[in-house]
């Protein structure tokens, strides 16, 4: 299975939950990717629970679920390339949005000769959510990038590494 293009949203200081949530929701849909029929919901484990993935019926009430669920979670979207999941992590239970991950296949973005399309998306978020930390490249995770250390690192006003898609900084 190909690794997916990922873009990496870097909030050291913290995205306030409701607001984030809903302001990445409404950017994604301004470029065309969107919640669809066959989308879920993973809402991440907690120490006492591990919730299985559930349908999207309703958009407000996903999102609701979301924002006031204590360990966050992703959607998977549908984008005119295919399947594109963006996942909100926290780094203390209840806590501000520390990092959003976009991830879209490989495949599919290679093919429809996308990747121009999803840095774009990057930059526009980045500016929009004002990211401390905007990161793009093929297999980010894999290649052993870490949205917790990443925020640990900003939060020490280190910037490490660079990243050929896209990185961009707001210091």
């Amino acid at each position: 299975m190909s690794e997916p293009y990922q873009i990496a949203f870097v909030f050291p200081r913290g995205l306030p939950r409701e607001s984030g949530v809903h302001r990445c929701h409404r950017l994604l849909h301004e470029h065309e990717i969107r919640l669809a029929e066959d989308s879920l919901l993973y809402l991440n484990d907690t120490d006492t629970e591990e919730p299985e993935p559930e349908p999207v019926t309703d958009e407000d009430s996903t999102l609701r679920k979301l924002v006031h669920w204590p360990t966050l979670g992703s959607l998977d979207y549908a984008g005119p390339e295919g399947l594109v999941t963006v996942s909100f992590s926290d780094s203390r239970e209840q806590g501000p949005v520390s990092c959003i991950t976009i991830s879209a296949l490989g495949r599919a973005v290679d093919r429809t000769n996308s990747l121009p399309r999803y840095r774009q998306l990057g930059t526009d978020l980045h500016q929009q959510l004002a990211a401390t930390r905007t990161v793009m490249d093929w297999g980010l995770e894999m290649r052993g990038f870490s949205c917790a250390e990443e925020v640990d690192r900003l939060r020490s006003g280190r910037f490490e590494g660079t990243y050929s898609l896209l990185d961009l900084r707001n210091e």
